[in-house]
C-alpha cells in the first residue's frame, strides 16, 4: 500500500483529486491533505490527514518521514496572469517552494513524484501562432508573465533532478485550460465578459481540458501511469472568435496597438488590473498537441476541447 502527500488539496483541482482518492482509498494506505488551511471540520473526508502547512517550510521533509510518503502529488500553485500578488510572494511559494518539496522528496526517497505544470511553460511566443506544441519542443516560458516563468522554471530544476536522481519516478502534465462545472480562474474571468476580446489578426486558439479528465490523469500516475512529460489537453483548438460565437457572445475584435496603448494608459491608473504585456495572453496561447498523451500514456481524454467549452458554458453560463 502506497502513502500519498497532496499538496494544494484546498485548491480546485485539489478537492476533486481528493475525493477521488478518498473513494479509491482500498488502494492506498495514508492520504494527507496538505494546503495552508485546513477545511471546516464538517468538510474533511473521514480517514484522511489534513495539516496545515506552507510548501515552504522546513517541516515538509519531517512529514513525509514520519507519514512515510511514497507518492507526492503537487497541486499547490498560484494563479496569476499578472502578479497581482508580490512578485517576490509569487516566486517565493512558486518556485522556491516547489524546490523544497522537491528536495524534501529526494532525501526521503519518494517514488514517484507528480505535478500539474501548464502549457504556459511553452511561453506566449509569436512561433506559437502556427505550431501545434509537442513535449520535445522547447520551453521558453515569459519572464514578463508570473505564472509562464515559473512553470517553465520548475521544470528546469525538475529536468536537473532526474539527471540526479533519476530513481524518483516523475509525472509532468503541461495542462491546457482546465474547465469543470464550478470553474473559476483568470481564464473563466475572461471568458464570462460580455464580449470576449480578440485581437485582430491573431486567432488565439485555445484548447482545454475537463477537469474530471485531469483527476483521472493524475489517478493513473499514482497507479500504473507511465513516467514522463504530457500535454493534457482535449483534441482540438478553438480560435477565440469562433469560441465567442460557442460561448454565445459577440467578439470585440481590435488592433494591438489600440490595445496596447489602452493598457499602458489604464494600469497605472488602477482602472484595469492587466499591462501591456498580459496581451501576449491572449495573442500567443500555446496549441498543445495530446498525441503522447493518447499513445504513451494510454489516456484519450473523454471530452474533446469544444466539448469541455460547451459542458462549462452550459453550467455557468445558461
Amino acid at each position: 500500500m502506497k502513502n500519498i502527500l497532496i499538496t494544494g488539496s484546498q485548491g480546485y483541482i485539489g478537492k476533486q483529486f481528493l475525493a477521488s482518492c478518498f473513494e479509491n482509498r482500498k488502494d492506498l494506505g495514508k492520504i494527507i491533505a496538505l494546503d495552508i488551511k485546513k477545511p471546516e471540520a464538517d468538510k474533511r473526508l473521514e480517514g484522511v490527514d489534513y495539516i496545515e502547512l506552507d510548501i515552504r517550510s522546513k517541516q515538509i521533509e519531517e512529514i513525509l518521514k514520519e507519514h512515510q510518503i511514497n507518492i507526492v502529488v503537487h497541486l499547490a500553485a498560484i494563479i496569476s496572469i499578472t502578479g497581482t500578488n508580490s512578485a517576490l510572494f509569487e516566486y517565493d511559494v512558486d518556485v522556491n517552494g516547489s524546490k523544497n518539496l522537491i528536495n524534501a522528496c529526494v532525501r526521503q526517497g519518494v517514488e514517484k513524484f507528480i505535478i500539474t505544470s501548464s502549457g504556459a511553460a511553452y511561453g506566449y511566443w509569436p512561433s506559437n501562432v502556427e505550431t501545434v506544441l509537442s513535449e520535445d519542443m522547447p520551453m521558453l516560458g515569459n519572464t514578463d508573465i508570473p505564472y509562464s516563468n515559473h512553470k517553465y522554471l520548475v521544470e528546469e530544476y525538475l529536468k536537473k533532478i532526474a539527471k540526479t536522481h533519476p530513481k524518483m519516478e516523475q509525472f509532468v502534465f503541461r495542462v491546457g485550460t482546465i474547465l469543470g462545472e464550478t470553474t473559476n480562474n483568470p481564464i473563466t474571468d475572461y471568458l464570462k465578459k460580455d464580449k470576449l476580446l480578440c485581437i485582430q489578426g491573431y486567432p488565439s486558439a485555445f484548447v482545454a481540458i475537463w477537469d474530471q479528465d485531469l483527476v483521472q490523469i493524475l489517478w493513473k500516475a499514482c497507479l500504473n501511469g507511465k513516467p514522463g512529460i504530457y500535454n493534457v489537453a482535449g483534441d482540438g483548438a478553438i480560435p477565440s472568435i469562433e469560441l465567442a460565437s460557442l460561448l454565445g457572445k459577440s467578439a470585440r475584435v481590435l488592433p494591438l496597438f489600440l490595445l496596447k496603448t489602452a493598457f499602458a494608459i489604464l494600469r497605472p491608473l488602477s482602472l484595469i488590473k492587466y499591462g501591456p504585456e498580459s496581451l501576449k495572453f491572449i495573442q500567443y496561447r500555446p496549441v498543445l498537441s495530446n498525441q503522447k498523451l493518447k499513445e504513451s500514456y494510454a489516456y484519450i481524454p473523454q471530452k474533446n476541447t469544444k466539448e469541455v467549452f460547451e459542458f462549462w458554458r452550459d453550467h455557468q453560463l445558461s
